[in-house]
């Protein structure tokens, strides 16, 4: 009889476990968009286009060598010239730039001034004149690039050998100015400052440090960091992001399948038909991946809707992050709409 007992008690046990398994755990998959990110700051909407200008000063730093473990390293094994990465650094920053303001979604165009003789200071004939020429409605300067560079060296045991580690970094502050010359007037000043990392592992010392990449690559990474900090700044910018939707009934799996495909209609309708469902936890799970489907077609105030009820109603705490990305995002499409002169720009 106890055996019996025994046996009925684990068979309510593992029904118990089921139903906890079922109502607690749920099934998500993720899909990736590209979210357009508005500028930190408005520029005047009559700025289009613009003419770029290297007229930096190149400071001169030292290096900062921080020595760990070895105490007869020679910041000459590195073999690095700092000086050439410093002149190819600041050349290619504003080529860098100039590009990525071809590409912009807000700019018509940007012109890169070759002159080779530095100013002091920009005077607004010389401005006009630059401006005239390229026909463009304003002038980015790049004022000064202030350059120190680090390294530190270690050493660690790992299950096949003792590693040695070589970390890099490179300190770069920029000095950026606009010059808008129809109004005779500088419309953004801006310092930045952006940290280059390089790592490199190895099985011995000298070996980390020739795994370090060469100063044309140095300049490059710099170029890249530099330019897209300072472009972020001034135009909207495309950004990757992912977001989260659930798949634990038989209407989500199929539409896991349309989703893959970018079928979104039909993804929809079918979620539609479980937020109805008896289940109270698929029914929140269907409203949220509601709210997914009206962001993918950039209708955040749906989109926004339909995530409070995913929370509010049916107890999707899942749902709480996502209302507060998609919160964030309407204050950016106003933000946005300010930057592209009104127009009602659907990201």
């Amino acid at each position: 009889m106890k055996k019996r007992i025994y046996k009925i008690n684990k068979i309510y046990l593992f029904f118990i476990l089921i139903v906890l398994i079922t109502t607690s755990c749920r099934t998500v998959s993720f899909v990736n968009l590209q979210v357009l990110k508005p500028a930190e700051i408005t520029l005047p909407k009559n700025v289009k286009s613009f003419s770029v200008v290297n007229n930096s000063f190149l400071q001169n730093q030292y290096s900062i060598v921080t020595k760990k473990r070895k105490s007869n390293i020679d910041y000459k094994m590195l073999n690095i010239d700092t000086t050439k990465v410093k002149n190819l650094s600041v050349n290619s920053i504003v080529k860098s730039l100039t590009e990525m303001l071809n590409d912009s979604p807000l700019f018509t165009k940007a012109v890169l001034v070759n002159e080779k003789q530095k100013k002091e200071t920009l005077n607004w004939d010389y401005v006009s004149s630059i401006c005239k020429k390229n026909e463009t409605e304003a002038l980015i300067s790049l004022e000064a690039f202030i350059h120190d560079d680090s390294v530190s060296f270690d050493g660690f045991y790992t299950d096949y050998g003792y590693v040695y580690y070589t970390f890099m970094n490179f300190k770069v502050t920029t000095v950026w100015r606009i010059y808008y010359p129809d109004e005779k007037k500088i419309i953004d000043r801006d310092i930045q400052i952006s940290n280059v990392p390089f790592e490199a592992y190895a099985y011995s010392f000298k070996e980390s440090i020739k795994e370090l990449p060469n100063e044309q690559v140095i300049s490059e990474e710099i170029a890249n960091y530099t330019a897209n900090d300072f472009f972020r700044r001034i135009s909207p910018a495309w950004t990757d992001c992912s977001r989260m939707y659930f798949t634990g009934s038989t209407n989500m799996l199929k539409a896991k399948n349309f989703v893959e495909n970018n079928y979104w209609k039909e993804a929809t309708e079918l979620w539609q038909n479980d937020v109805n469902n008896k289940n109270k936890r698929i029914s929140g799970d269907a409203a949220y991946n509601m709210a997914l489907a009206f962001e993918m077609e950039g209708d955040l105030d749906n989109a926004l809707v339909w995530a409070k009820k995913s929370y509010q109603i049916y107890g999707n705490k899942w749902a709480l992050d996502y209302i507060k990305k998609l919160e964030v995002r309407i204050k950016e499409q106003v933000k946005l709409n300010k930057q592209f002169a009104g127009e009602d720009i659907v990201r």
